[in-house]
């Protein structure tokens, strides 16, 4: 089974260059798993181009599934279903380097895009994965928060699995 990944602020393809790199898994009755990337969204031009060469390899204007926008303007409902979800929202306001204004600042919000994609598309989901959410759970950090708002989702999705 071939588990299909879609991403949000998918930079210049780390999380999907892992799913190139990882191997297949053979389960104990025989059945291959694997990972591909498929979609993925950014709003920096150059990260696109660098994601679309790199992991689907082509030119990105010639790459439909690299989708060049600003989170906060996707249309959500309209983006295609995935079995892997993964969105590594910018960590900025929980940095011990910045001003640590977590939720309240401008890219602490970011991640409720990420849960808003799993509330429109979780029937699709068999796997989830965000990135950055063990440093999130630091308490100074605003982090049991946002924990406590997505761990309700990602307990919903994971039991309508």
């Amino acid at each position: 089974m071939n588990f299909k990944l879609g991403e949000f602020f998918c930079g210049p393809g780390g999380i999907a260059q892992g799913a190139i790199d990882s191997k297949s898994i053979k389960s104990l009755d025989g059945k291959l798993f694997s990972i591909t990337p498929g979609w993925a969204t950014d709003y920096d031009l150059d990260t696109c181009a660098t994601y679309a060469q790199n992991i689907h390899k082509k030119l990105f204007k010639n790459d439909k599934n690299v989708i060049r926008s600003d989170v906060r303007k996707l249309d959500i409902p309209k983006l295609p279903p995935c079995d892997g979800f993964a969105f590594g929202f910018p960590c900025n306001d929980f940095s011990l380097v910045g001003e640590s204004k977590g939720l309240n600042g401008s890219y602490g919000p970011l991640y409720s895009y990420g849960v808003e994609y799993l509330k429109q598309h979780n029937k699709y989901f068999k796997q989830v994965y965000k990135e950055h959410f063990v440093y999130n759970l630091h308490p100074e950090r605003g982090g049991f928060r946002l924990m406590n708002k997505t761990q309700s989702l990602i307990t919903s999705v994971l039991f309508y699995m």
